[in-house]
């Protein structure tokens, strides 16, 4: 099984893999959690796919004591990770160990539900979107926050390179029954559907433009080893003789966008 596997074999969810990822962005995911206590002062958070806690970690700097915080996952060992982190939190916490698109009786009710990057392991996103409604106290808050594969990009790149590349990627990981690695317009779709009030979508773009600092560097470079893992022999070549060009110059970037939506 690949570092990127976490030890159910959910893709992209390995404890070290997320730490990776969420220093290389921590930043800007510091800046997202500000933007949603501007718009609401929660006192119990639920975490829909909290992994080892740490965007709950980002929000117990920001809260104060009274804030309850609730961290669901489905797997037991991220479960553990969350707890350990959760040491460190003066409030109180509580750990679900559950699927919550199987076990969803067993969700609480709170004014403030995160779902961050949980939609491709979830069959029907309409379904359940509406049943989060039915989960929030008057005034509550649901925040989505989902990645796609097909926004990320790297480059600068020749067009047919990048279109080879990108069509050898689809067809490995396109029809993965392990995840939805480009679940964007199926969310997107979802949310509009929803019978909401109040419903505020916009994208948010992360770019990066080297040198890149070390944090970065390291999801970076994980970024193309996951990529090279999975393409064609001939569009593996070509990303490693890309990133072996690059990777210890100035003058490339990268790019990635996120669906955001706000829903009460």
């Amino acid at each position: 099984m690949s570092r990127w596997h976490n030890k159910i074999g959910k893709p992209l969810s390995s404890a070290e893999w997320l730490e990776t990822h969420h220093n290389a962005k921590l930043i800007e995911r510091k800046t997202f959690v500000q933007k949603i206590l501007e718009r609401i002062k929660p006192k119990k958070i639920v975490d829909l796919g909290c992994a080892s806690g740490l965007w709950l970690n980002i929000f117990n700097e920001f809260l104060p004591e009274e804030c309850e915080f609730v961290a669901i996952d489905i797997n037991n060992d991220s479960i553990n990770e969350a707890k350990k982190l959760s040491e460190n939190w003066n409030r109180k916490t509580s750990f679900l160990n559950i699927d919550i698109s199987k076990e969803f009786d067993k969700i609480t009710r709170a004014d403030l539900f995160l779902c961050f990057n949980m939609f491709p392991y979830i069959e029907d996103a309409d379904l359940f979107i509406e049943q989060i409604k039915h989960k929030l106290v008057p005034h509550g808050l649901f925040v989505v926050r989902q990645y796609d594969g097909g926004t990320m990009r790297f480059g600068p790149m020749l067009s047919e390179q990048r279109n080879y590349m990108d069509d050898s990627l689809f067809n490995a990981v396109g029809d993965s029954q392990q995840f939805r690695h480009y679940d964007l317009d199926r969310v997107y779709t979802a949310i509009e559907n929803s019978t909401y009030t109040n419903k505020v979508k916009y994208f948010e773009t992360l770019q990066k433009h080297s040198p890149f600092t070390d944090d970065f560097n390291k999801y970076f470079r994980g970024t193309i080893e996951w990529n090279i893992n999975y393409l064609n022999n001939e569009e593996s070549r070509n990303l490693q003789n890309w990133y072996n060009k690059y990777h210890n110059q100035s003058g490339y970037y990268f790019l990635e966008n996120y669906l955001v939506s706000f829903m009460s």
